[in-house]
């Protein structure tokens, strides 16, 4: 028996337009299944497993088992939306002064410790 390819299954899940937990409700196999598949963790694959996934998502049992083609493989990896990693100014604004502040601490807890080190007991 072998595994399905992961990066194949999930191409194959979006161009179906399914979430992952539709295509295990859809194909009648367990959630954790298609997570293990997709995450690559899985063994090797029942199947009866491979034929209900095949049919689910309109494509031979065979299919499931190769490498997506390059185009497929782009067009996946292409679908994802860039991150937005702008913030307004006030909130970089507040987490300058967390910065401050916690260098602040910082450094009043760093001198008590040494105040500490050097003090005598009488």
């Amino acid at each position: 028996m072998s595994t399905i390819n992961p990066d194949k299954l999930i191409f194959l899940r979006k161009e179906a337009g399914l979430t992952a937990e539709a295509l295990a409700d859809a194909a009648h196999v367990g959630r954790a299944t298609i997570t293990r598949i997709e995450n690559g963790k899985a063994g090797p694959t029942r199947p009866e497993t491979a034929k209900r996934l095949a049919s689910t998502l309109k494509c031979q049992p065979a299919d499931l088992f190769t490498p997506p083609d390059p185009d497929q493989a782009r067009n996946f990896f292409n679908d994802r939306a860039p991150l937005d990693l702008s913030i307004s100014n006030a909130a970089q604004n507040a987490l300058e002064l967390v910065a401050m502040r916690y260098n602040e601490t910082r450094e009043i807890v760093r001198r008590q410790h040494q105040w500490h080190r050097f003090e005598v007991v009488i």
